[in-house]
């Protein structure tokens, strides 16, 4: 009789345990994925599977051919909350009423958070109080069900814009994570075996993984001609709450074209902070005004679309133009140095995980 996903997910336990004895959780010992499998009676079938599952959950590492593997940092760790615990992984139904029952708050939230911009009419209000819901059910979907749901809905992103009723977009960017959470809630009530990983069906204490931007605290930091007030932001990011920050003409080249260095450089970080100042000048029919420099433009859009809005935030000088379709992102204002800002910003430091 084949085994159910249930029963497979206990070997995973058994064999990651087994790893790690076998291993005495040296990541520099290696041993043969086919013979641990046979130690604990599990077919070779079953031990390429369980095995395949551990190297691409990040537990363990193949060494070469034949199915030689080594257990990883993260294998370890998980491996010693399993033997702290007993061995045996909380049942899938469980967390899965502990994740429905979260979905269920984060729904009533969100359609909360519709009804007074309904009411009031103020979107920006209501965007912002959106970015920050998602920002939390975001984490709390990575610690209840999984990382890659957690990620599935960071995302989401609307592609189109309403700039004649941008109330509208309220309801619409609303009805979208509504839809993958209500589809989620539905996977979880009849399939929660398929929808709930091993790491998450371990006790809580097992270690969350997150993607490598996720457990950075790198800053990363967008700016034009002032660079006054960037390294103003910088030693204020450093001083004041002790996180590093990436300054794109200070990172060397290594060969690499001007979009290849942001793109590696800019994946480093968790949250980007764009410094807007009035650097050019454009000139029209109905009169002049001053704009941030096209790379800050260019650069804002990227981070809303890798990170999502709730990540990122406008540092705007006085005397700077905002186009009307950055309505949503987060931005606060400054007359002359940006620690007049230093609120704003550990408010949204705070919201986004890094204080």
């Amino acid at each position: 009789m084949r085994d159910t996903i249930s029963n497979l997910n206990v070997k995973r336990a058994q064999f990651l345990i087994t790893l790690y004895e076998w291993t005495s959780g040296s990541g520099s010992d290696v041993v043969s994925e086919n013979d641990l499998g046979a130690t604990l009676g599990f077919s070779k079938a079953d031990s390429d599977s369980i095995g395949q599952y551990l190297v691409e959950s990040g537990f363990a590492e193949y060494q070469g051919l034949g199915g030689r593997m080594s257990i990883t940092h993260e294998g370890v760790v998980a491996a010693e909350a399993l033997i702290e615990k007993g061995g045996v992984p909380l049942p899938a139904e469980t967390r899965a009423k502990k994740a429905i029952s979260t979905i269920d708050s984060q729904l009533a939230e969100l359609t909360g958070i519709v009804a007074q911009a309904n009411q009031g009419g103020d979107y920006r209000l209501a965007f912002e109080r959106m970015a920050r819901w998602k920002a939390r059910t975001v984490q709390l979907l990575s610690e209840t069900v999984s990382t890659r749901e957690g990620q599935q809905l960071q995302a989401q992103k609307r592609t189109t814009f309403n700039y004649v009723k941008p109330i509208s977009d309220v309801s619409k960017e609303a009805n979208m994570y509504s839809s993958v959470l209500l589809s989620l809630k539905e996977e979880l009530e009849h399939h929660p075996d398929s929808v709930l990983p091993l790491e998450q069906q371990m006790p809580e204490e097992v270690i969350h993984k997150e993607p490598a931007s996720a457990r950075s605290r790198l800053v990363f930091v967008v700016h034009g001609h002032d660079e006054f007030n960037t390294l103003k932001l910088r030693n204020l990011l450093k001083d004041q709450w002790s996180l590093d920050s990436v300054k794109l003409d200070l990172k060397a080249a290594k060969g690499r074209t001007l979009i290849e260095k942001f793109e590696q450089e800019a994946e480093t970080a968790t949250f980007a902070i764009i410094l807007m100042t009035p650097d050019d000048l454009v000139k029209t029919d109905k009169g002049e005004y001053a704009q941030a420099r096209p790379n800050v433009i260019f650069e804002l859009g990227w981070f809303c679309g890798r990170l999502g809005r709730d990540r990122v935030l406008i540092l705007l000088k006085d005397g700077t133009e905002l186009h009307s379709d950055l309505a949503g992102i987060n931005y606060a204002g400054f007359s002359k140095d940006v620690n007049e800002a230093v609120l704003d910003i550990q408010r949204e430091l705070k919201a986004a995980g890094l204080l």
